[in-house]
């Protein structure tokens, strides 16, 4: 055997290893919602992506985020899908616990809606620093979150990324017209205590977005029944425990040159009716 001969071997041998590494980890993942997480550098494999199979178009990046302040995670898919976890890994000084799933609580709100996957934690502690995996479907991505502390000191220090993720701006792309990147649905029926999501997202990052209720101007209320979360070029209006009276026309005005609109219904909980002539033994 020649020297390309075997060099050539070797590297096939070297790609299938890479290949069953990454398979072994997304179904380590899959089948548990606790889990041992190996960081894999990013260029260690190339895949092939088809338009029949989900992929991740938009991944995490490491970030540095002062306590106090808003963390929101981004991450798009090719597709629309239901099938998302969110992990967290508190892995401090090169060491990793078992990492956990997060679930929609006070602490986190996990949205997804089409292609867009978001993570949210609106008063950032310490305590969060670490790192953060979505995995949707049978891809995923993650980052590292480092926290400043009042003193400008990170704490605590994570492990360096082996992530090389590169951002690539288009000039051209400021100049364009705002435009809404997706049409959502007009119509949107719930009942009484379930979430309502609203979620815009255009071409761009606006300068100004407000929400309207009717004739109302949600952007300048201040109550807790609502929140509205501004990510870049994605603005957000959640309610929780919906009533009756957050049935109405929603609008998100984009710096007052387009609109969308929603009309939300909310209908009261439907109780299964009980016969009370009936003899029970």
């Amino acid at each position: 055997m020649n020297q390309q001969q075997a060099s050539s071997n070797q590297h096939t041998t070297s790609t299938s290893i890479q290949q069953s590494t990454l398979s072994s980890l997304s179904h380590t993942i899959s089948s548990s919602s606790s889990f041992r997480y190996t960081t894999l550098s990013s260029s260690s494999t190339n895949v092939t992506k088809t338009s029949s199979v989900l992929f991740i178009t938009q991944r995490l990046v490491d970030m540095t985020i002062e306590q106090g302040k808003l963390l929101k995670l981004l991450v798009k898919s090719s597709q629309s899908s239901n099938e998302v976890i969110w992990y967290k890994n508190d892995g401090f000084n090169n060491t990793y616990n078992e990492t956990k799933k997060l679930n929609n609580n006070n602490k986190y709100y996990l949205i997804t809606q089409n292609k867009i996957h978001i993570l949210i934690i609106s008063n950032v502690t310490v305590d969060d620093a670490g790192e953060y995996i979505c995995r949707i479907e049978n891809d995923l991505t993650h980052a590292r979150i480092q926290v400043i502390g009042a003193d400008l000191n990170i704490i605590p220090q994570l492990p360096p990324s082996s992530i090389n993720i590169s951002t690539l701006y288009d000039v051209k792309g400021f100049e364009d017209e705002f435009k809404f990147i997706e049409s959502l649905p007009d119509r949107i029926h719930l009942y009484e205590n379930e979430q309502l999501i609203l979620l815009c997202e255009i071409n761009r990052k606006p300068k100004k977005v407000q929400w309207f209720k009717d004739d109302l101007n949600m952007s300048l209320e201040r109550n807790n029944s609502f929140i509205i979360y501004d990510i870049d070029e994605i603005s957000i209006l959640i309610i929780n425990n919906v009533i009756e009276t957050c049935s109405g026309r929603y609008t998100c005005y984009i710096e007052d040159s387009i609109k969308t609109v929603f009309n939300v219904e909310i209908e009261d909980t439907i109780l299964p009716f009980i016969d009370q002539s009936l003899t029970w033994m």
